[in-house]
């Protein structure tokens, strides 16, 4: 049964891209546990959205980014209402491109952190975490 009530929640997802590449982790925990996803996670009470988005990817892929370091960013809402089965959860896309990939330590609650080739997302579309795929081809193909 699914149940959409309840409070919402506020969450942030991160898009690592490179020109050939995204970053993505295997989740761990129970949640989703094994799936492929952004970084991304709840917002704690005192923190901004960038701020939480930077916070999730130094914790969970090992890389540090500083917000002076960002232009000014822009984030992306994803807000279907029933975009998961934990609830009602909005996240907020923070897209960040870089010039080549960076390496990557996983860490807190990612099983792995990886550098995923472009090409390769069909292959794994049905491994993704909820709408983490849909958002990715999303903002790749937008430039979001």
């Amino acid at each position: 049964v699914r149940t959409y009530g309840g409070p919402v929640q506020v969450a942030v997802d991160t898009l690592l891209e490179t020109p050939e590449d995204v970053l993505l982790i295997e989740r761990g925990g129970d949640v989703g546990g094994g799936a492929v996803a952004m970084v991304g996670g709840f917002v704690d009470p005192h923190e901004w959205l960038v701020e939480a988005a930077l916070r999730e990817l130094e914790e969970e892929a090992g890389v540090t980014i500083q917000k002076s370091d960002l232009p000014p960013a822009l984030l992306t809402p994803y807000d279907y209402p029933r975009r998961s089965m934990r609830g009602r959860i909005i996240t907020n896309l923070l897209h960040i491109r870089l010039p080549a990939r960076v390496p990557l330590k996983a860490g807190d609650d990612a099983r792995r952190a990886f550098w995923l080739p472009k090409s390769d997302l069909p292959n794994v579309k049905r491994q993704f975490f909820s709408d983490h795929y849909h958002i990715v081809q999303q903002a790749i193909t937008r430039g979001a």
